[in-house]
């Protein structure tokens, strides 16, 4: 397109200096033509040619006056003025007999050069109209002097017409490299401007694209563990890593094809494509790249070198996988998006068995080799979507987006049958094994801390088992869930590995599924809205195990409370999440038991569970019909000092954003 447009503004210039050229001959030879007629002294012949000649001039006149105010002559205005200049000629030719005359034939000579700015297929015409005029002319018994008269004018027009081809392509070339020029330094600023990483890559692409007239193409990020599709479409990565390496450009696919090595910097090769099917690429369009390389190589570096540093950013420096903190805001975000669109995701906590046995015996490096092992069969096992990240030490963690149980006990299955079969020697008389933990949404859990929580709890029994296998929370809750006393004898052994777990399991044999989950999800909103400076990891343990009391048989208000406060105390828990449950019955007024405390006086922890199980009441209809967590906020809100007027503000404001969980999501779950 820039092309085009400085192609036309130049042509309105090559138009406007041959016309202004072919001004001056004409006037040349209006004179000449004058003076020959002058010569002649025959009054016929003066009175014929002397209108012609002043209308010539007079026309010759309003064009030279016209271009010497800068007028650009369209195209229409070329073919005019030649029609007007080989009509002159002709004229003279046959009103003054004048085949022999060398004025004459140098003016066709003139009119036939001239009509190449209308194109070398003008100028072929016109030699072979004045070959035709002066056959006519010189008769059949001139052949011989009328053959060299066609010789001579198709000569001429085949010599001007190879000349101008040439500098025509010379021009041509000049207008490109011009436009490509002129976008590069737009490609520049464009890049300078720009506040996103990501547009840098889009820019050069599409600039690529446009400049070799390129229909297909992408830019490839080119790392030592990874590559990343910066812009456009993928490349093989066997391929990328081919051409990275040797820094050379690569025809493919009998020149359908164009890789280029970029720019390199801090471990990471750009690595552009094209795909062309309308025509092949030749050095033209490889010199053209390397120039649009070399404007954009600054930006370019730059870009790499905040690649490199987001990169290491998220990503952990020993194994090549996500860190423990994209994990989690990946986790966050994943959990976030099935809120608006329900569909399955699972989640894997994945432990190397006996690790510290390795480092303690085999040394540091060594172990660093054994987590560099698992987590590239991880990553090969996994499907290319699921997010593979090193957890912590000895673990690993994956994400499965549009998964469910069935896909990632599958995994699961995959990866002990892979560990077995690579046999990653950890000490000199074993290999590693693994042990996994697996959790799932909605199944499992609301909020994501709550899914991460259910996967390291099944993990966590999956290694008290005896190692080298996978457990799922499902599986899990529902061994707690057989009887009470399994469950309170599991809760006394291990109680705080397994709240999610038990939390669930108290549910199931109280008959109210997932009450638990409902009501830590909305504890924990309510105090961070309210900026309540809570215990967080006590007040989940506190608002999931609330009920644990209730499994004794005694479900009065003061008596489970009593019971699960005491439960909680044998299990080991933290002061803080027995003293929540024990008041988590208590009011803000004071009218709530067992103690009948009010106001700060409650600990804080129990005044959030006490809230979220009177919204979980409410929105679960219990006790009757269920209601919006609108209507059971203005419920909450009507029973006068019974909760902490900034806390009930707290939930309001959630309710008001729509961010409190309710029976849709119950539902679903």
């Amino acid at each position: 397109m820039r092309a085009r447009a400085i192609d036309q503004h130049l042509g309105g210039d090559r138009r406007f200096v041959g016309e202004r050229i072919a001004s001056w001959f004409r006037w040349l030879f209006l004179v000449v033509f004058t003076l020959m007629v002058a010569a002649h002294a025959s009054l016929p012949l003066v009175v014929a040619t002397a209108p012609l000649l002043v209308l010539a001039a007079l026309a010759n006149l309003a064009l030279s006056l016209a271009l010497m105010r800068r007028w650009r002559p369209r195209a229409w205005v070329t073919w005019a003025t030649l029609v007007i200049d080989f009509s002159l000629g002709s004229a003279m030719l046959f009103m003054t007999q004048g085949s022999g005359n060398p004025a004459i034939l140098a003016w066709y000579l003139v009119v036939i050069a001239g009509a190449i700015r209308s194109g070398p297929l003008a100028s072929l015409l016109v030699a072979l109209g004045a070959s035709l005029e002066y056959g006519v002319a010189l008769g059949v018994s001139s052949l011989l002097p009328a053959l060299g008269q066609v010789f001579l004018f198709v000569t001429v027009a085949l010599v001007v017409a190879i000349m101008t081809r040439e500098l025509e392509r010379e021009r041509r070339i000049a207008i490109t490299r011009a436009a490509q020029a002129d976008a590069m330094r737009e490609m520049s600023v464009t890049m300078d401007s720009s506040l996103y990483i990501q547009d840098v890559f889009a820019v050069v692409l599409e600039r690529a694209l446009r400049m070799t007239g390129a229909e297909r193409g992408g830019l490839v990020l080119v790392a030592d563990e990874s590559i990343e599709v910066a812009a456009g479409e993928e490349l093989d990565p066997e391929v990328a890593r081919a051409v990275a390496r040797s820094g050379e450009p690569e025809f493919r696919a009998r020149k359908s094809e164009l890789l280029v090595p970029l720019a390199s910097g801090d471990g990471v090769a750009a690595v552009l494509w094209l795909s062309a099917r309308s025509h092949t690429f030749g050095n033209e369009d490889l010199f053209t790249i390397n120039a649009l390389a070399g404007s954009a190589a600054v930006p370019l570096a730059n870009a790499l070198g905040y690649q490199r540093s987001a990169q290491e950013a998220i990503t952990d420096g020993l194994t090549g996988l996500l860190n423990h903190r994209e994990f989690r805001r990946r986790l966050v975000q994943e959990v976030a998006l099935r809120r608006t669109i329900p569909r399955p995701m699972a989640v894997m906590v994945i432990d190397l068995d006996h690790f510290k046995e390795v480092n303690d015996s085999m040394g540091h490096q060594h172990g660093d080799e054994v987590i560099r092992g698992a987590g590239r069969l991880v990553r090969a096992t996994a499907r290319a979507h699921d997010l593979v990240a090193r957890y912590g030490g000895d673990e690993l963690a994956v994400i499965l987006p549009d998964s469910g149980l069935a896909g990632a006990t599958a995994l699961a299955e995959r990866l002990l049958s892979g560990v077995h079969a690579a046999g990653i020697r950890t000490t000199p008389a074993h290999t590693l094994t693994l042990s996994i933990g697996l959790a799932c949404l909605p199944e499992d859990a609301l909020s994501a801390d709550e899914l991460l929580m259910a996967a390291d709890q099944a993990l966590y029994l999956a290694k008290r088992e005896g190692r080298d296998r996978y457990l799922t929370n499902a599986a899990l809750v529902e061994r707690l869930a057989e009887d009470e006393q399994t469950l309170l004898k599991m809760l006394e052994e291990v109680g705080p590995q397994l709240i999610v777990a038990a939390g669930h399991a108290v549910d199931r044999r109280l008959g109210r599924p997932r009450r638990s989950s409902l009501v830590a999800a909305v504890a924990e909103a309510v105090g961070k809205r309210a900026g309540v400076a809570a215990d967080y990891e006590s007040l989940r343990a506190a608002a999931f195990l609330h009920e644990v009391g209730a499994l004794g048989g005694d479900q009065a208000d003061a008596g489970h409370a009593l019971e699960g406060e005491r439960l909680l105390a044998l299990a080991g828990f933290p002061d803080p999440v027995p003293k929540a449950v024990r008041h988590h019955h208590e009011r803000w007024d004071g009218t709530g038991k067992p103690d009948g405390l009010k106001e700060t006086a409650i600990p804080v922890e129990a005044r959030l569970v006490g809230l979220a199980s009177e919204y979980e009441r409410l929105v679960s209809g219990r006790e009757g019909s269920s209601l919006t967590p609108s209507e059971a906020v203005l419920k909450i809100a009507s029973q006068g000092g019974a909760y902490e007027p900034a806390l009930v503000a707290a939930l309001r404001s959630l309710a008001d954003e729509q961010k409190l969980p309710g029976p849709p999501i119950l539902a679903a779950v």
